[in-house]
């Protein structure tokens, strides 16, 4: 009997399996909302020509969630219900609550699959479990995964993205595989999204500082991908956008205080370890050494914060008080929730390491962080609660 060369794969492979189940199980409790109906409405009737390489039908002018989504439902011979040509936007439908989230289920699942099987792959089962325990109480991850919206797959590349960039730095990969890998990832995002670009050029930036400076591996990875964002920009209605919830609500939405807490942490420990290196004398009560690891990552996370502080910068700026045109949303700011769990994990287990040698600032770190991540996670499932009727 053959060896199972790669037992995680096979673990992941049925939690793919257990999240493709439950995924399906919400999108059959939680009927479709005007958005994602007048989103199948539009594709139903829309020939491939009018989605690709400018979706002319909607605000999103992006157009690889709709190439997928019409690919979907042609290949199962879907067809919209009568009432909501009709526009009854109140018509309830279960078959169609499952056709049409195929495609954010998938995606929305293969992001949890993908951060688990990172870390248990690259560093632990303990730390895998960890991560997917930090991914399942994020309240963007239930809010959007049965939403057929572009969001699930949003996020699914944006984790593809993070989780590269982990690999290329911590195993220090040249020119390969990974990198072609990432390339691709960052020209799909402009075709999903427009605020990809922010991602885009975050990590394109951090990967010339650390040391991958070839300017010819940067036209795959950055130029084109660029050029995309800006392509799809001058194609983009100006709707006008107002602010429903404070910019602090946006942003925790994606990145929670429990995960900013972490990433303070971290940033005091690992200043100390800079003052104390500069200095050159005294003794800190951690190990610096444990947190060297977290240090690209940690500017990684820092760049996505600041590229959704300008974004709400600019939301500020072009924002009226009349309440003309669309709300700003949280789902905006998707990027970070991927973001936000990849630091909460590589922070964690760095500050832990560090703290080895001092038990109680180990305890007196997990009870601060526990009790803050206790509370969001209780206020998270109430909400998810509320919104699959469960």
């Amino acid at each position: 009997m053959k060896r199972i060369q790669n037992p995680v794969f096979i673990v992941s492979l049925c939690l793919l399996v257990v999240c493709l189940w439950l995924g399906f199980s919400l999108a059959g409790h939680r009927p479709l909302w005007n958005d994602e109906i007048f989103t199948e409405c539009m594709l139903e009737s829309a020939p491939l020509k009018r989605l690709f390489p400018v979706n002319e039908m909607e605000g999103n002018v992006t157009p690889l969630f709709y190439f997928i989504q019409k690919g979907i439902t042609a290949s199962l011979g879907y067809s919209v219900p009568a009432p909501w040509k009709e526009r009854d936007w109140g018509y309830s439908d279960v078959y169609s609550q499952l056709v049409l989230r195929i495609n954010p289920v998938f995606f929305m699942s293969l992001t949890i699959v993908s951060i688990f099987y990172f870390f248990s792959r690259f560093y632990s089962y303990g730390w895998g479990i960890y991560a997917l325990i930090i991914t399942l109480t994020s309240y963007m991850l239930w809010a959007y995964w049965t939403e057929a919206r572009p969001y699930a797959l949003w996020a699914f590349l944006s984790t593809l993205q993070s989780l590269l960039f982990l690999y290329i730095v911590d195993q220090k990969k040249k020119f390969g595989k990974a990198w072609s890998a990432l390339a691709f990832i960052h020209i799909l995002l402009p075709l999903t999204i427009m605020l990809g670009a922010i991602q885009v050029l975050a990590v394109s930036f951090l990967l010339w500082m650390v040391g991958y400076k070839n300017f010819r591996a940067y036209i795959l990875l950055t130029l084109i991908p660029m050029a995309l964002a800006v392509f799809y920009y001058f194609h983009s209605p100006m709707y006008g956008i107002w602010f429903s919830d404070g910019p602090l609500a946006l942003i925790s939405a994606n990145f929670p205080k429990d995960r900013l807490f972490v990433l303070f942490v971290f940033a005091i420990l690992w200043l100390g370890c800079l003052v104390k290196q500069k200095k050159g004398n005294g003794e800190l009560p951690w190990n610096c050494s444990a947190l060297k690891k977290g240090g690209a990552y940690f500017f990684l996370t820092a760049l996505m914060l600041l590229g959704a502080g300008f974004l709400l910068l600019i939301y500020k700026i072009k924002s009226n008080t009349i309440q003309d045109g669309f709300p700003i949303s949280n789902r905006y700011f998707m990027f970070l929730m991927p973001v936000g769990i990849v630091a909460t994990v590589i922070f964690t287990k760095s500050i832990w390491e560090a703290l080895a040698k001092q038990r109680w600032l180990q305890i007196g770190f997990l009870a601060s962080f526990g009790i803050l991540f206790i509370l969001r996670t209780y206020n998270t499932f109430q909400l998810v609660r509320s919104f699959y009727h469960f």
